[in-house]
């Protein structure tokens, strides 16, 4: 029992303190296909429940101060519905949706997408949620391994998305006519 109030206290005078007032989850995959085509890819909300394991449906515009309706595949529950405000992009390169739950500074989270050209003419792509606010050490031990799978189980399955795209549309139609 001491121990425990003793953890308490030292995490409340971290967040009091400011010490240590953000945790993050960051992952990131490289994909064989042009920065264009993963952007293209990623920015098509609509297309989301056909690919996306994790954000199963998005809605909205994608321009700074735009709010969209996303639905997020969660670990504890089947899903979760969260307005999430465009806060940054940066054309072809980054988008950032900030949102919180509950209400503000409860448990906050600042999600941001970025994509970046490779030398070798692939792209690596990154997303990274900084959680925030006052149930941070409370809920994010618990979370945190599930919400990192889950962006690994997204980063992949853009990946299988934009590669399996390119891949057929650079495969000879079957219905085109052969030699006469």
């Amino acid at each position: 029992m001491l121990a425990m109030f003793i953890a308490v206290f030292l995490i409340g005078m971290l967040f009091t303190l400011g010490l240590h007032t953000y945790d993050k989850v960051y992952t990131e995959i490289e994909i064989e296909a042009s920065s264009d085509d993963v952007w293209k890819t990623l920015t098509d909300f609509e297309s989301y429940p056909v690919w996306n394991t994790f954000i199963t449906k998005a809605s909205g515009q994608l321009s700074v101060g735009e709010i969209s309706d996303v639905t997020i595949a969660l670990p504890f529950s089947k899903s979760m519905d969260f307005k999430l405000e465009i806060a940054d992009i940066v054309e072809g390169q980054e988008f950032v949706w900030v949102g919180e739950t509950l209400e503000k500074k409860v448990l906050d989270g600042e999600h941001r997408f970025r994509i970046e050209s490779l030398e070798s003419g692939g792209t690596k792509f990154s997303q990274e949620e900084k959680f925030s606010g006052i149930l941070l050490y409370l809920v994010l031990p618990f979370i945190k391994a599930s919400v990192e799978s889950n962006f690994k189980k997204m980063n992949q399955a853009l990946k299988n998305r934009v590669e399996g795209t390119i891949n057929s549309q650079d495969k000879p139609s079957e219905l085109q006519a052969g030699p006469a």
